[in-house]
């Protein structure tokens, strides 16, 4: 359900970014189905993740420092073209990492790890997704956002503490030799 609802976003994204009638109603239903899946299953995992753990960070980042909060789908837009750029670049060297196998995640990734790199290979690159976002009105950097840089570099590498929740994200911070940048 909650891919459906994105991929109807996709599809429709000339009549979403005119803020017509119908494209108000593709989105809001999209948003609806989007929460009734979080609700059937009882959380959140099948539309948040490291993406939501970047947003939530930076929106911490804000509030301690007395800024004027963003809207949350403008940093989950812009965290989803990190993370998807995050993923793509070192999903194989986290199905071959000897350290990974080390963790209690070495069975999951073992297991399924192939079969997530086949589904990160599905997803549209970075700029695909840029596109998207610029087509309805969104920002598409964190330097659009006003994120400091020294910010987004500490919630690539700190923000998978918000939640106790296995992501992408988790797995390549217990797989680093240096700090994740892109």
């Amino acid at each position: 359900m909650t891919r459906k609802a994105l991929e109807t976003c996709v599809e429709y994204v000339e009549e979403i970014s005119n803020a017509d009638e119908k494209g108000i109603t593709i989105l809001m239903n999209a948003l609806i189905e989007s929460g009734l899946v979080m609700q059937i299953l009882d959380y959140s995992r099948p539309a948040s993740g490291a993406e939501h753990h970047l947003s939530h960070y930076w929106e911490i980042y804000l509030l301690k420092t007395n800024q004027k909060q963003l809207l949350h789908g403008a940093k989950v837009g812009v965290a989803t073209t990190m993370i998807v750029e995050l993923y793509k670049k070192n999903w194989k060297k986290l199905l071959r990492s000897e350290r990974i196998k080390n963790t209690v995640y070495g069975n999951g990734i073992e297991q399924y790890g192939e079969y997530i790199f086949s589904v990160i290979e599905k997803l549209p690159f970075p700029d695909e997704l840029k596109k998207l976002l610029e087509k309805v009105g969104g920002p598409t950097t964190v330097e659009e956002l006003g994120i400091p840089q020294e910010i987004v570099i500490e919630s690539l590498n700190e923000a998978y503490h918000l939640r106790d929740r296995c992501t992408g994200l988790l797995l390549l911070n217990q797989i680093k030799e240096t700090p994740i940048w892109l």
